[in-house]
């Protein structure tokens, strides 16, 4: 035992660790996955609930293989599981396998999918596997061998060696073990480099898939010889000189590897690729209903980086949701559309984030002014307006003056006044001559109450507006509600959604829009989303403790017309407490 070529592993930071490569793993493949759906021109909407629901599945079916008959019964009686900290992969990829299954045949999906997977997943279980070689989970066996390392006090490893009488209390370290976490690394890694360069060879969709499922099942066949029995629980029991896991994983390769052959021998001729339209219906509401529903049964499983991490993609589902009602639809189910996707994150919100702020009864009231200056320079096209080929051009000022009262640590209660002044100019781009100039006004107040996880305001405007698709330049004077939705934490990451809030200085610049907001050290404000003239991204960066910058940039490529519509904004704000 005291070669000297083994290694000592300090897991001193052991959970971070785990946690940091488990999430980025998460991370590499989500944002792989999505490119690659986007690339091959599928369905986004359908693509995102797909990804979501699977890796909601996924952590699900990690903890049921470490669920105990106490477990489930405390699921009977009140409806949601207790906490469970251990996870199994095997588990989480056979419900991830079903997952996909389970969205094709609700949403119909045609197009190959398992492929896209095969591809990305031996990448993340390599990530994910150097997070328990540091937190010291998924150990090995005791060995003699030089290649072997040893952890600390703080590790899984050493209590069990502990526990077991191998070492006593005064030893520093456990004893040397197989390190079984790497082994599993650079297996996964060469299946990896396999699924990538072989990918083209297979004639039928899902034999890559098959493929690398049997290969990652013959590298973990091989890797218990060496991995400790503890770590796998009920699966670690041995039948005939093996182990109940390793007889899966025997089967399921032998199985998999005859229907490639077959599959490959009498393959036919692909038949070319279904991309069903990407048309938001019943089907894909019900399906997000049911991740918030598995969110919520299942809550107790997720750590707070998964809670995070699951809201931002289904706050960007939300958004491409949002984005084709604005597209397709009329008014009333925009509005629908918005209230339904605000109605769900606020049933989120009270389990997404915990609670930080301790309650202070000697609280004082505070006030908080604000005053910002915004310049914008814009353009649409607008069929419904003038014609195909007519051309908005606006340019204008805006003035926001806004009080808000802190009355406890979450709660606070603003309004917002908003005054403009606008340059606007209409014309035919076939016949310059047809120029037709306006200037008018807007005025405005929003008045918001906002809590820790949800916020609402409501106001109106009064005034012209710049011509979009909801109204036209009037002369006489308009009066137009405003409203305001949020759910989330305005100190860290939210969805909110408004008609007509003036959240970008000019009025008519958007009038419905959905989108993510973000706060980074209470500092740095960033905001993105998608509103009827396109996406948007905002931000409101402090430069100093009271005066900082803004900007809005907002675009739609190739409209219902054919042409781009744009507009961007600076400006300048000042903040003052009492």
């Amino acid at each position: 035992m005291e070669s000297s070529y083994w290694f000592l592993i300090d897991n001193s930071k052991g959970a971070f660790l785990y946690e940091l490569f488990y999430q980025l793993a998460f991370i590499i493949a989500l944002i792989a996955i999505v490119f690659i759906g986007i690339k091959r021109n599928y369905p986004i909407v359908k693509w995102l609930l797909l990804t979501l629901f699977v890796r909601i599945i996924f952590i699900v079916g990690s903890k049921i293989g470490g669920c105990s008959t106490n477990d489930w019964s405390f699921f009977l009686t009140h409806l949601y599981f207790p906490v469970i900290f251990d996870k199994t992969l095997w588990s989480g990829l056979i419900a991830g396998i079903i997952g996909v299954f389970v969205v094709k045949k609700i949403l119909h999906l045609k197009f190959p999918i398992f492929d896209i997977y095969a591809l990305i997943i031996p990448l993340a279980i390599a990530i994910q596997r150097l997070g328990c070689l540091f937190y010291g989970c998924c150990f090995g066996k005791i060995t003699d061998s030089p290649f072997a390392i040893s952890y600390g006090q703080s590790s899984p490893v050493y209590h069990f060696h502990l526990h077991q009488g191998l070492i006593t209390e005064s030893s520093i370290n456990s004893l040397h073990v197989f390190p079984v976490q790497l082994i599993s690394v650079i297996a996964s890694l060469l299946i990896f480099v396999f699924a990538i360069t072989q990918r083209k060879r297979f004639k039928v969709n899902g034999s890559l898939a098959l493929s690398v499922l049997a290969l990652l099942a013959l590298s973990r066949f091989v890797t218990e010889f060496l991995r400790e029995p503890i770590t796998n629980g009920l699966v670690s029991k041995t039948f005939l000189s093996l182990e109940i896991l390793q007889w899966g994983c025997m089967i399921t390769c032998i199985t998999f590897f005859t229907i490639i052959y077959y599959r490959e021998k009498y393959a036919v001729k692909l038949k070319p690729v279904v991309i069903i339209p990407d048309i938001i219906g019943i089907r894909d509401v019900s399906l997000l209903t049911l991740c918030i529903i598995i969110l919520y049964t299942a809550r107790n499983w997720f750590t707070a980086y998964e809670l995070l991490a699951m809201n931002i993609i289904m706050i960007i589902t939300a958004i491409a949701f949002f984005k084709h009602f604005i597209v397709i639809f009329n008014l009333k189910y925009k509005i629908a559309a918005l209230s339904y996707i605000s109605l769900l994150f606020i049933i989120i919100s009270g389990f997404t984030y915990k609670d930080s702020v301790a309650v202070n009864d000697t609280f004082k009231t505070q006030v908080e002014k604000y005053i910002a200056l915004n310049l914008g320079n814009g353009e649409n096209y607008d069929e419904q307006v003038c014609g195909p080929t007519c051309k908005n051009e606006y340019k204008g000022v805006d003035l926001n003056y806004r009080m808000t009262y802190v009355t406890k640590p979450n709660r606070s209660y603003s309004i917002d006044y908003y005054g403009s002044y606008v340059n606007y100019n209409r014309f035919d781009i076939q016949e310059p001559d047809s120029l037709k100039n306006y200037n008018f006004t807007n005025f405005g107040f929003l008045g918001k109450i906002n809590f820790k996880y949800v916020g609402f305001g409501i106001g109106f405007n009064v005034g012209g507006v710049v011509p979009n698709h909801f109204f036209t330049y009037n002369k006489n004077i308009m009066i137009i509600p405003s409203a305001y939705i949020r759910a989330g934490k305005l100190d860290l990451i939210y969805f909110e959604g408004g008609f007509f809030d003036r959240q970008f200085g000019l009025p008519g610049t958007q009038t419905i829009n959905a989108g993510i907001g973000m706060s980074f050290l209470s500092k740095y404000q960033f905001k993105i989303g998608y509103s009827e003239n396109g996406l948007y991204y905002n931000t409101e960066i402090d430069i100093t403790k009271n005066w900082g910058l803004k900007t809005l940039l907002q675009v739609e490529i190739n409209n219902s017309n054919g042409y781009n519509a744009k507009f961007f904004g600076v400006g300048t704000y000042f903040k003052f407490n009492e």
